[in-house]
């Protein structure tokens, strides 16, 4: 029920019958409400209140003066008592009207609201939605106003796109029904989703128009009208009018202010932060006034780890920063980047992988790229910063591999029953989009659309796959402890340089930390410069290894090997010979075992190498005890079957499968055994072996497709492709060891600090607690020597990255060429 609907159903009841409780001092309260008195709409919800003292919520009348109350509340900017009394209002009106009644919906959707508010976006979604659902079958105002508080929610994940298309819907209702204030606010949140998508022009129209609605129906002094002057503020900064963006915050401060005690302390304080934000940018020494003001009244108003008060630890750390004082410029940024950390269980609890992965790259330009530029230009190479940065690279890196793996380990533990049907379909979902991969027959949009939301429903309810308190509390000296005796950490870092005293540089560069095992004080970092010029070595490397023959020029391999060796290993302040390394950006797609050493040698004649997602994969703990029930399982010369032929046969492929089986002692599945339901067992294998063919690729929409070819894959119809959405839902736990013999499996989509989204990934997300897997194609000969090699050594010590260096070695040794063995990389524990 909208305000005005609900002050004139208030006033025809007044307070002389009983049963309709204290309905003209809400009434009044409302009507003070609007006309932005909030002493006076205080004065009356109290007299309200007072008449309820001492009875039970379910007393006609008391949910009514609760929602009151929190309106005024949240008028005010204060949201954790707005979220008290909401709360109350909903268990009262859920007892009396029942869960799907048009009041108990009203109460739902301004719980979502104070919910995003607050930051907290799970909660906000879940109540969004829940609001929704009751009105979807009236499509009446009430879900117009549910639909554009979707939109907002979406904006707050950084899903634009889905924004927009809630806030369209909601415009058709609101328009249909004259809501004018409502209407200016669909039109500014429209303008707001156009600035952030580069149409600045655009929202600066729509933001105009919404302007004079608001200053038509409120007048010049309202705060409803500072709002307004505030997004249109926004639309000329991302125009690059920065002039006239802070003359328009200025106006709205003004009008803040002018409320005296009655102001929305919230709207205040980040009105002042946008002035700051536009001082610094204009170089005003106006900047440390607003941003200091800003900061202190967000951190008294919503408390201090809201979004806001990260905000403006941020820009407070950039005007300290330009001020010469670094020290606590940085000190700022690893503040808000600790309080950010708060916010990552909300966000992943409200948006499945592709919302997070936004998330988590508004996160990096917000906080972590600022204060890893901090360190960089401050020289500082080791101690107390060095260590707390590395700390906050280790918190953010591989966060949705880690969240995927919890997700399935506890839906396969059984602990949610209530999500069968949607686990039912997404299966289904998964064989249907895995069949229109190849062939030219390609991905059903519908079904991808399907598949999403269910992903967005499951991430609502399983809690497990939010990130923890323990990313929270994560202890260097725990990481450093967990690595191998005599190792040391690698992890690289690709990270924005945008000036953060306000000089624009507009590039990237890579760094290095390196963490001794065992030895948390002797963290280091190394800035390995431009990330231009070392991208471009990479690809260089590429070009001449990817061929995967043996026709390889040794004089091109040494030279553009070495060019990538002095740009990211010659430089580490470490002499550890076993390396544990986090790759970031296109380091990806390099196997660093294979590059020249300073003798000329690859690296793998003297180095240990394996690779993680993330350093925290080291603290997972120790493996099961082998289980005598747990065998090997070999795939491989699958029968691709007939059809459009996507995949050729790989006979040599069963020559492997077969020396490997003898090794192992398992018998291999070949030819038209070699299925998909063969990965399917219980208890799952502690070993698995394919031979296969393997691809990813581009589809449609952007989208990555990735894959194994298995038996029937020729034939769409024959569920013969195995894809990397299937593969992370099979059941891995205790699965020691994934070899996927097959072309490409570490390679795809790189998410810089998230790593390649390839089925190697996958296989960790099923539970695979090592996966070897390869950056190029192999031919079958030369494959199974190095495999046969391999699983002798990993039988003799247990350990893969061990056991990989060794054959690797042994390959090298006998001056066989990088192409033939260097393809392969081993990534996670064992």
């Amino acid at each position: 029920m909208d305000l005005e609907r609900m002050l004139r159903l208030m006033e025809s009841l007044g307070n002389d019958d009983p049963a309709n409780g204290p309905m003209a001092d809400l009434a009044e309260a409302l009507r003070c409400r609007m006309a932005d008195d909030l002493t006076g709409a205080r004065r009356a919800a109290d007299r309200a209140m007072a008449t309820m003292a001492g009875k039970p919520l379910t007393t006609p009348g008391y949910a009514e003066t609760l929602r009151v109350i929190a309106s005024i509340q949240r008028q005010l900017g204060q949201y954790a008592e707005t979220k008290r009394l909401l709360d109350l209002a909903h268990q009262a009106l859920a007892a009396t009207d029942g869960p799907q009644a048009p009041t108990t919906e009203t109460v739902l959707r301004a719980l979502a609201d104070v919910h995003c508010l607050l930051g907290e976006y799970d909660e906000a979604m879940t109540r969004c939605r829940q609001a929704l659902r009751i009105t979807e079958p009236r499509q009446d105002l009430a879900h117009g106003f549910g639909l554009q508080l979707l939109a907002r929610i979406h904006s707050a994940l950084d899903d634009l796109p889905a924004a927009e298309r809630a806030n369209r819907a909601a415009a058709e209702i609101l328009r249909r029904h004259g809501m004018a204030g409502h209407v200016a606010a669909n039109l500014s949140q429209a303008g707001i989703y156009q600035a952030r998508q580069g149409n600045a022009a655009g929202a600066i129209r729509l933001n105009r128009q919404a302007l004079r609605l608001r200053e038509r129906e409120f007048g010049q002094r309202h705060s409803a009208t500072a709002e307004s002057l505030i997004t249109l503020a926004t639309a000329y900064a991302h125009a690059g009018r920065s002039r006239r963006a802070l003359r328009l915050t200025r106006r709205a401060i003004g009008v803040y202010r002018a409320a005296g005690a009655d102001t929305d302390a919230f709207r205040l304080a980040s009105a002042l932060l946008d002035a700051g934000q536009l001082g610094f940018d204009r170089r005003r020494r106006t900047a440390a006034g607003d941003t200091a003001a800003g900061l202190d009244l967000a951190v008294r108003t919503v408390g201090e780890h809201h979004p806001l008060v990260i905000r403006g630890l941020v820009l407070r750390g950039r005007v300290r920063a330009r001020a010469g004082d670094r020290a606590a410029a940085f000190a700022d940024l690893v503040t808000a980047a600790d309080r950010q950390n708060r916010l990552l269980g909300p966000v992943f609890g409200a948006t499945p992988e592709e919302g997070r992965l936004r998330f988590l790259a508004d996160t990096r330009k917000e906080v972590r790229d600022w204060l890893l530029e901090a360190l960089i230009d401050s020289g500082t190479t080791t101690g107390p910063d060095v260590a707390a940065a590395l700390r906050l690279v280790i918190q953010r890196t591989g966060l949705t591999t880690e969240a995927a793996a919890r997700e399935c380990a506890a839906v396969l533990a059984g602990g949610y029953p209530d999500l069968a049907a949607d686990l039912d379909r997404l299966s289904e979902l998964d064989r249907l989009l895995a069949g229109g991969m190849l062939g030219g027959a390609g991905v059903p949009a519908d079904a991808v659309r399907e598949r999403a939301a269910i992903e967005e429903r499951i991430a609502g309810r399983v809690r497990e796959a939010r990130p923890s308190a323990a990313l929270t509390e994560l202890d260097l000296a725990e990481v450093a402890a967990a690595l191998p005796a005599g190792s040391c950490l690698v992890q690289f870092v690709r990270f924005a340089h945008r000036g953060l005293a306000g000089i624009d540089h507009r590039d990237a560069r890579y760094a290095a930390f390196c963490l001794p095992a065992g030895d948390a004080a002797g963290a280091r970092v190394v800035d390995l410069g431009d990330a231009g010029p070392i991208d471009r070595a990479v690809e260089a490397y590429r070009a001449v290894v990817v061929p995967g023959d043996d026709r390889i020029d040794r004089d091109r391999w040494l030279a553009t090997g070495t060019a990538v060796h002095q740009a990211l290993f010659a430089p580490l302040p470490t002499t550890a010979t076993r390396l544990v390394i986090v790759p970031d950006g296109l380091i990806h797609r390099i196997p660093p075992a294979t590059l020249p050493g300073p003798d000329g040698l690859p690296l793998v004649t003297t180095h240990t190498i394996s690779h993680l997602s993330s350093p925290r994969d080291l603290l997972i703990g120790a493996a099961p005890a082998d289980d005598p029930n747990r065998t090997a399982l070999i795939l491989a010369d699958p029968d691709f079957g007939p059809g459009p032929v996507a995949f050729n046969p790989l006979p040599g492929t069963a020559r492997e499968a077969r020396m490997i089986g003898d090794l192992l002692g398992a018998e291999p599945l070949t030819g038209a055994a070699a299925t998909k339901s063969a990965l399917r067992r219980d208890p799952p294998p502690s070993i698995v072996h394919l031979a296969t063919h393997g691809f990813v690729r581009v589809g449609a929409d952007d989208r990555i497709e990735a894959g194994l070819g298995l038996a029937g894959a020729n034939d769409r119809d024959a569920d013969g492709i195995l894809s990397a959405d299937e593969i992370a839902r099979l059941d891995l736990r205790g699965t020691r060891l994934v070899v996927a013999s097959a072309c490409e499996t570490a390679l795809g989509r790189i998410h810089d600090s998230e790593g390649a989204f390839g089925l190697h990934r996958s296989f960790a997300i099923a539970g695979a607690r090592a996966v070897v897997a390869s950056l190029w194609s192999v031919p079958d000969r030369p494959t199974a020597r190095l495999m046969t090699a391999f699983y002798r050594a990993y039988l003799r010590s247990g350990s893969a990255p061990s056991a990989l260096a060794e054959a690797q070695r042994e390959a090298a040794a006998q001056h066989r060429p990088v192409t033939e063995w260097g393809a392969f990389t081993c990534h996670g524990i064992s």
